[in-house]
């Protein structure tokens, strides 16, 4: 839902400045402040905006291997949020002593 006073064009508009958020520079602030009341609205996090907004690991990532053998990706990479938006890595398959 979008509220009132922001149009869904000027949304798409202000989802380019998203990586705003992650890093901010303090130059598009009403764009900022505009996702920030949209995000309001809808009960969502960032994370749950970048995760929507974003190509799913799955996307892009074909083939993996681990220890010379094919596994499935989906128990090797984890998806982190960075300050340049959502990161696919496997050098974090271990953390915490999770698969």
């Amino acid at each position: 839902a979008m509220p009132y006073g922001i149009t869904s064009d000027q949304f798409y508009k202000d989802l380019q400045f998203l990586y705003e958020v992650l890093s901010p520079t303090n130059h598009f602030q009403e764009s900022i402040n505009r996702l920030s009341v949209v995000l309001a609205i809808n009960n969502m996090t960032i994370r749950q905006l970048f995760e929507i907004t974003s190509p799913s690991c799955k996307d892009f990532i074909v083939l993996c291997r681990y220890e010379g053998k094919i596994v499935p990706c989906k128990d090797y990479i984890k998806q982190s949020l960075t300050p340049n938006g959502l990161c696919c890595s496997i050098n974090y398959a271990y953390v915490d002593g999770e698969r």
